[in-house]
C-alpha cells in the first residue's frame, strides 16, 4: 500500500492529497510546500516535515526548512514552493586501474612428467617474497 504525505484538499470532484513536496523534472531539486496547521488545527513542526522527506533525501536546507515553518506559523498561512534541496549533477569520475605485485604467468601451475597439473604450485613470485629474501 502506497503512503501519500500532504494535505487534504475538498473539490467539487472529491477528496484528495496534494503533495507536500515535489521534484524538478531532472531530480535534481526538491521544493516543499509549508502549513502553519494540520488537518486537527495542531501546529507542525520542523521535525514533522523532516519526517516526511522521501527515503534518502541528502543535502537538505535545514535554515530554509526552518525559515518557511516559521514564516508559515506567524503568518497563519501556507508557504508554497520553498528550495529546501538542491542536488549536485555528477563529475566525471577516473577509470581505475590495478597494478599487479606478482609476476604474471600463463600457468595455472606446474605440469609434472606424469603429465598431472599441481595447482598449488604456479612457480609466480610474490612481491612479499622478494622482501623478505
Amino acid at each position: 500500500m502506497a503512503t501519500a504525505v500532504g494535505m487534504l484538499e475538498a473539490t467539487a470532484k472529491g477528496i484528495r492529497v496534494v503533495p507536500l513536496w515535489s521534484t524538478s523534472d531532472n531530480g535534481q531539486t526538491l521544493t516543499m510546500d509549508f502549513f502553519p496547521k494540520d488537518c486537527f488545527g495542531k501546529t507542525i513542526s520542523d521535525d514533522q516535515y523532516r519526517a516526511t522527506l522521501p527515503e534518502g533525501c541528502r543535502g537538505v536546507d535545514n535554515d530554509a526548512l526552518d525559515d518557511a515553518v516559521a514564516k508559515a506559523q506567524k503568518e497563519d498561512a501556507p508557504v508554497k514552493a520553498v528550495e529546501i534541496a538542491k542536488g549536485q549533477q555528477p563529475l566525471n569520475g577516473r577509470d581505475g586501474e590495478i597494478q599487479l605485485k606478482f609476476r604474471k604467468d600463463s600457468s595455472v601451475g606446474e605440469v609434472k612428467k606424469d603429465g598431472t597439473v599441481d595447482f598449488r604450485e604456479r612457480g609466480g613470485t610474490f612481491a612479499w617474497e622478494k622482501a623478505t629474501k
